[in-house]
């Protein structure tokens, strides 16, 4: 949702969809302050209009914030399944009777490697 739909949200008195993310409900208790405030003659035009872009600025500061937090969070999902794939692998080797230790040895660096992004000189 973009701030100007936030912003006529709250001046129309509607409630947020219950979907809506934390920054968008915080972005709309913040307009509905201001607008407030600007009724009550508690602040002037111009201080509302500067409190709003202040608010716009931070609406945005924090929807990119959300996004690179989701980011990592998808990034470790991708890492966990790749370990696990490993895992897999090193178990399906150790149930062999001639299992290869150096195989096992090397998916285990992988795993471990994904794990702490960390490469190993073999």
């Amino acid at each position: 949702m973009e701030f100007s739909e936030i912003v006529e949200y709250a001046k129309s008195g509607l409630k947020l969809p219950k979907i809506s993310s934390q920054s968008e409900h915080l972005a709309y208790l913040t307009v509905i302050c201001i607008l407030e405030a600007f009724r009550n003659r508690t602040i002037n035009g111009a201080q509302a209009k500067n409190q709003k872009e202040k608010a716009e600025q931070l609406f945005h500061d924090a929807r990119k914030q959300e996004a690179d937090r989701l980011m990592v969070y998808r990034i470790y999902q991708q890492n966990t399944l790749k370990v696990e794939e490993l895992l897999h692998e090193i178990n399906k080797e150790l149930r062999n009777q001639e299992a290869d230790k150096g195989r096992v040895i090397d998916l285990s660096l992988h795993a471990l490697e994904v794990l702490t992004g960390v490469k190993f000189k073999k």
